[in-house]
This record gives structure tokens, C-alpha cells and sequence, in this order.
């Protein structure tokens, strides 16, 4: 169920906040949450492909080869950066515990949905990637007080609590 209800609040984050005009989908992390996630934001945007990276590429191709012949196309990379460098919106679903997407690489406009970090030990993103963005949280409390990401780039003093401008809810 948490898998479910995680992808369903990230096509809504999706849906609400990324560009209209994308065709380029990427994850990073290739378990249940990129399972679920493959299902629901292709219900939100027409993506054309998603690049897949994942740090055992026998589980990359794994991924892709069970969705071979579906109606999002999946096509394994080498790099995150290659992934993320290439794409309209990037989805971390990692349990990363140093930063997996570094902010350098995000084309401007890219939409990142940063979804498997959960504690202030974790951060799939950079400090330069939390600077760069415009920052919307499923939970304003819960990314103040326990985001690894976000704790991260505030004790290196690149933002401060208002940096995070609202929930997605604020945004509906």
C-alpha cells in the first residue's frame, strides 16, 4: 500500500508542478517503488521513454526486460548523470544514503521528484540540486525537521526554511 500510495502522491506532485511538454521520464532505482511509479505518472504525462539507471544493471535490465512491449519503453543507462542530463523529469527512488543526482546535471526546467530519501541520515540530491530548485513538499514540517537533502544544504548554509515554498496540497 505505501508503494502505491508514494507513486500516486508523485504523479499528483507531477501533475501540478513538472512542465506540460515532456517526453523524457528517468529513474534512479529500479525495486517496487520504480514498479509503482512506471504505472502511475505514465496516467499523468505522455512520456515517449523512460532511462533507467540503477547501481546493479543486472537489475536495471531485469526491470526493463519486464516491461519490454508495454507502452513506455524503458531503456537502461550507464550513469545517473546520463539518465538525468537526458531528462524532463527524474524520479530518485533509492535508499541512498549520499546524494545519487547531482544538481549539475539538471537541465533548467527538469522536474525531480525526490522520493526515497525519508530521514535526515538520508539524501538521494546534492546540495547544489536543493539550491538550484524551486522546492514544494508532500509534508512542510516533515522536510524541515527530518529531510536529509534539505537538512544537508541548510548546514552548508546554500538555504534556509524558506527556501521550502509550500506543500503540493498548498499547491492544489
Amino acid at each position: 500500500v505505501t508503494a502505491i500510495r508514494t507513486a500516486a502522491a508523485t504523479a499528483v506532485a507531477t501533475d501540478v508542478l513538472a512542465r506540460r511538454e515532456v517526453k523524457t521520464l528517468a529513474f534512479l532505482g529500479y525495486g517496487e517503488q520504480a514498479e509503482t511509479h512506471y504505472e502511475a505518472l505514465r496516467l499523468v504525462r505522455p512520456f515517449e521513454r523512460l532511462l533507467l539507471w540503477g547501481r546493479d544493471r543486472s537489475k536495471a535490465e531485469a526491470f526493463a526486460k519486464h516491461h519490454a512491449g508495454k507502452a513506455l519503453p524503458v531503456e537502461v543507462v550507464a550513469t545517473a548523470e546520463d539518465a538525468v542530463s537526458r531528462a524532463d523529469i527524474v524520479c530518485t527512488l533509492t535508499a541512498a544514503i549520499d546524494p545519487i543526482l547531482l544538481g549539475r546535471w539538471l537541465k533548467p526546467g527538469t522536474h525531480v521528484n525526490a522520493v526515497g530519501s525519508g530521514t535526515a541520515r538520508e539524501a538521494e540530491l546534492d546540495v547544489e540540486a536543493i539550491k538550484r530548485s524551486r522546492l514544494f513538499a508532500d509534508n512542510r514540517d516533515g522536510v524541515l525537521g527530518q529531510c536529509g537533502e534539505f537538512l544537508r544544504a541548510k548546514a552548508a548554509g546554500a538555504v534556509d526554511d524558506a527556501h521550502v515554498l509550500g506543500s503540493v496540497g498548498d499547491v492544489i
